[in-house]
């Protein structure tokens, strides 16, 4: 019995130390998700000589990836800290950041379009925006 506990808490140890490393690789993945999916919806936007065409094609983008994203998103916040690395975790943040500038930077390119253009623009980074927070 006494030489069972040892092995068992290193087995233990093993398994929680796999299962952080599983989770760095989804805190990565959802990073680069999120700012690919930034890249896509600027670019939609800003290369679009009509503004509100290309506000429409980047909601469809955006409407394509949401749910999924939502849900990597929410198990990325259920994370604690035994579960990911700090090294993961920067990097997220940094994507992160970079993917809500990319984002909230489509004001600029739309800060001369109609109304109607802005509001469908503002709806849609509110949209990506929840996605993050």
């Amino acid at each position: 019995m006494v030489r069972t506990l040892p092995i068992l808490s290193f087995v233990l140890l093993f398994v929680l130390a796999l299962t952080g490393c599983k989770k760095d690789d989804l805190v990565a993945s959802t990073g680069a998700e999120l700012l690919t999916l930034a890249t896509e919806l600027n670019e939609a936007v800003s290369k679009a000589e009509d503004k509100k065409k290309g506000v429409a094609d980047a909601q469809k983008i955006l409407d394509g990836k949401k749910a999924d994203l939502k849900t990597k998103m929410d198990e990325v916040k259920e994370l604690r800290g035994f579960q990911v690395s700090e090294e993961a975790m920067a990097k997220f943040q940094v994507d992160t950041t970079a993917a809500l500038g990319k984002v909230m930077g489509l004001k600029i390119s739309l800060a001369m379009a109609d109304k109607e253009t802005q509001k469908a623009g503002d709806d849609m980074i509110a949209a990506f925006t929840a996605i993050v927070q």
